[in-house]
């Protein structure tokens, strides 16, 4: 039998449990999106001489946020930018960064986040014009750059995510427990009240 003291602790803990995963899973949410998405690049032979693309924007590796057809792509080549930055002393300087661009009958297009060092652009353009000049049957799949980074982050928020549901489930199994422990006192007590009463008659 529950008490109404029991039940309104029950309903109070409930909701402070939710309060807590709300805040821990917003927290958690907003941390996997402190990284830029994660741009993949899918190509494919849609006709003998015409590769159709997509870029997707990924959050968390798997969760959509955009999606671009590039039609018909002709080509891919690294455009130099040249980026203004600050030293731990805050004095500014500029570098030179790589940013892969994909051209095709909708226009030009820049894949999401820059290369530094280039390489990596380079070596991402190399894979895409050998594809267009390659005709086969197997698409083309390429993840853009910042994956490692963007995995680190993906994981931080992850974790923080799935404590708060630890913490949840923790908390309403103590709250259970709680309750049925003290229902089992309830119990226990008017039982022996009752063998007393009992044994006076």
């Amino acid at each position: 039998m529950r008490t109404i003291a029991n039940k309104l602790r029950f309903c109070v803990g409930l909701i402070l449990g939710f309060v807590i995963i709300s805040l821990f899973g917003v927290l958690g949410v907003a941390i996997m999106f402190i990284a830029p998405p994660l741009t993949t690049l899918t190509c494919r032979y849609v006709e003998a001489k015409q590769v159709d693309c997509q870029l997707q924007e990924r959050v968390a590796w798997v969760i959509p946020v955009r999606e671009i057809p590039v039609t018909h792509l002709k080509r891919a080549y690294v455009d130099y930018e040249t980026e203004t930055r600050e030293d731990e002393d805050g004095r500014e300087y500029t570098v030179s960064v790589a940013r892969v661009i994909l051209a095709g009958a909708s226009g030009e297009i820049g894949l999401n986040g820059i290369d530094d060092v280039g390489l990596s652009a380079t070596s991402l353009t190399a894979r895409v014009n050998d594809y267009l000049h390659t005709p086969t049957a197997e698409p083309l799949a390429l993840w853009g750059f910042g994956l490692l980074s963007h995995t680190l982050v993906t994981l931080v928020g992850g974790f923080v995510f799935i404590l708060a549901v630890l913490i949840l489930v923790l908390w309403i199994v103590e709250l259970v427990v709680g309750i049925d422990t003290a229902e089992a006192k309830v119990v226990g007590l008017y039982q022996k009240v009752k063998q007393k009463m009992a044994r006076k008659d």
